[in-house]
């Protein structure tokens, strides 16, 4: 997958999970964290070699995806307010 696609893919589920989980963090941060997540899940697929490197594949996007929900969720685990 392409760094646009990633980006897109995070931003999405970075605004998804604001949507899910409410906003502790704010839109913004949410939709970072879902852009690095998504950067992040998506190199690892392709380090595995599940997805090809480069291809817009359903690995890719779900490795984007799963990136992104485990930085969030480890972001606001760390940093929950009380």
């Amino acid at each position: 997958m392409t760094l646009v696609t990633w980006i897109v893919v995070g931003a999405v589920a970075g605004l998804i999970a604001n949507k899910l989980f409410g906003r502790l963090n704010g839109m913004m941060m949410d939709i970072m964290l879902g852009i690095v997540g998504a950067i992040a899940g998506a190199i690892a697929i392709d380090s595995l070699g599940i997805s090809q490197p480069g291809a817009f594949t359903v690995a890719g996007v779900f490795g984007a995806v799963a990136g992104s929900a485990a930085i969030l969720t480890g972001y606001r685990a760390i940093f929950r307010q009380a």
